[in-house]
């Protein structure tokens, strides 16, 4: 992070690594797009000013041109897009779901569309066959609208209502048996702390260091951070001397994240999360004995740009991003 060259005030995280100068999100430009830079390919002040451009040119383009409005069904979604636009964008502007597998290059035949009405102009296309032709079927990245349209999503291409109800329980009878010993890396430890006497008048940290030794703690390899010694006092005296100490185990050190009140009833949850090409699912975990308590799941947006890996980084690096 540093201050922006000319914004002092401003705090940023954007820096041209050619003229060693920070830049604010309202000064983000290149200062040599002309010339050559070995730091262009990976330099995020270019990608973000060269969006930057094309969304202005394209916002210009936009309020200039005439207007369409495109309804798609089953789902009854409706769009509102410059004449011109193909359906693969008024179905993104529709928040509407379509499998574009090569990114809108026309290669896939996987985003067909049933016309009902309307007129588009589209691409030739040896993906289609002589049947889906008869229907005013039309691949929506390679037809562009002329006007007002409606359009039918075919069965075949529907995205798939995702399973949620009873994963958690399926999951959860999958996995039984299979761990012997649950230990998390974060524990909850209740610990009750004696109030201070003349007798006993050492610090809270001592306290909460004493307290968890009896609970197998390692007080000499024990890490506390500022944050936990701010809000030490004001926990234990809140609780009553009944605290919760959230302690992390990593590289043969504990390191004790949080204090708060209470007696440490509530349960110690944990999320598990798969990042997959086409779908991405949560769970909600009890870190005390594995169970999964919820779970949910979505289809990963990043699809948008196509099925595999490759045709994603490829949208990242024209588009600047891949969202």
């Amino acid at each position: 992070m540093g201050a922006c060259t000319r914004h002092p005030d401003r705090e940023t995280r954007f820096q041209c690594l050619k003229h060693g100068i920070w830049m604010c999100e309202e000064c983000l430009a290149c200062r040599d797009p002309e010339l050559y830079c070995k730091h262009r390919s990976a330099c995020p002040i270019w990608f973000m000013a060269k969006r930057r451009r094309r969304q202005e040119q394209e916002e210009q383009a936009a309020s200039a041109a005439r207007r369409v409005h495109v309804r798609f069904e089953p789902e009854g979604k409706t769009a509102e897009v410059p004449a011109g636009a193909t359906l693969l964008e008024a179905a993104a502007a529709g928040g509407v779901h379509v499998n574009a597998s090569c990114s809108g290059k026309g290669l896939c035949g996987k985003c067909k569309r049933v016309v009902e009405s309307g007129e588009l102009d589209r691409e030739p296309t040896a993906l289609l066959r002589d049947a889906e032709t008869q229907k005013r079927c039309v691949p929506a990245c390679q037809s562009r609208l002329r006007g007002d349209a409606v359009v039918r999503i075919p069965p075949e291409a529907i995205e798939r209502k995702l399973k949620v109800a009873g994963m958690g329980r399926e999951a959860t009878s999958r996995l039984k048996g299979r761990v012997c010993r649950i230990d998390p890396l974060l524990r909850e430890i209740p610990l009750e702390l004696p109030p201070p006497t003349i007798e006993d008048a050492v610090s809270d940290l001592d306290r909460i260091n004493r307290a968890l030794k009896q609970h197998g703690g390692d007080s000499e390899k024990l890490h506390v951070g500022l944050t936990v010694m701010r809000q030490l006092a004001e926990a234990v005296r809140e609780g009553h001397w009944k605290v919760t100490a959230s302690v992390v185990r990593h590289g043969g050190f504990d390191e004790l994240r949080e204090v708060r009140p209470g007696d440490g009833n509530e349960p110690c949850l944990g999320l598990a999360i798969d990042v997959g090409t086409t779908t991405i699912v949560v769970y909600l975990v009890d870190m005390a004995d594995g169970r999964i308590l919820a779970a949910t799941s979505g289809h990963n947006r990043q699809a948008a740009c196509g099925d595999d890996v490759i045709n994603r980084i490829v949208c990242a690096e024209t588009e600047g991003c891949a969202s």
